[in-house]
């Protein structure tokens, strides 16, 4: 089974500290959480609404807790079999939201509704073989990044580093 401390170590080695680029659709971000994402989770804590400040000092224990319940959970990264297949996955929904789940979904030939359940898990775990999988994924997330370019081309400045972060996640049976 997949464990979430080595897609943690990942994460963060690819996403810097508090950044609110223009070019950026997700505005005020720290450490990838989006000032969006953490409302998001306030709210379901029942914490007060945060603020960019807030956001800035987002603890250890919250950024755990986001990847955990928003992100892991989300694509019930502890029942995937293969860490290399989950983390791209996760990553990707981290990354970019529901096209995380639904594009995988639609590859894998289940039903695209976004939510990751007993069809689509089987379906990750039953394909073979996995680095065939792995593979398909990969190109899926590059055209993805390259559809996403194209369509917003402020975004072309970030390519290269999407591109080198998802090569960084290398097949492992």
């Amino acid at each position: 089974m997949a464990d979430i401390t080595p897609m943690g170590a990942f994460i963060r080695r690819f996403e810097g500290g508090y950044a609110n680029d223009p070019d950026d659709p997700g505005g005020h971000t720290m450490r990838g959480v989006t000032l969006a994402t953490y409302e998001h989770y306030c709210r379901r804590r029942g914490y007060p609404r945060p603020t960019p400040e807030r956001l800035r000092g987002i603890t250890d224990a919250e950024w755990w807790d986001i990847l955990r319940t928003l992100y892991w959970d989300r694509w019930q990264a502890d029942h995937i079999l293969n860490q290399s297949i989950a983390m791209l996955l996760v990553d990707w929904v981290w990354a970019s939201g529901s096209p995380g789940i639904r594009i995988p979904q639609r590859l894998l030939g289940v039903r695209v509704d976004g939510i990751v359940g007993p069809q689509t898990l089987r379906a990750v775990n039953t394909y073979t073989p996995q680095r065939e999988l792995f593979d398909r994924i990969m190109q899926a997330r590059e055209q993805f990044i390259d559809e996403t370019c194209r369509n917003r081309p402020r975004s072309l400045k970030y390519r290269r580093g999407w591109l080198r972060r998802i090569h960084s996640i290398t097949f492992a049976p």
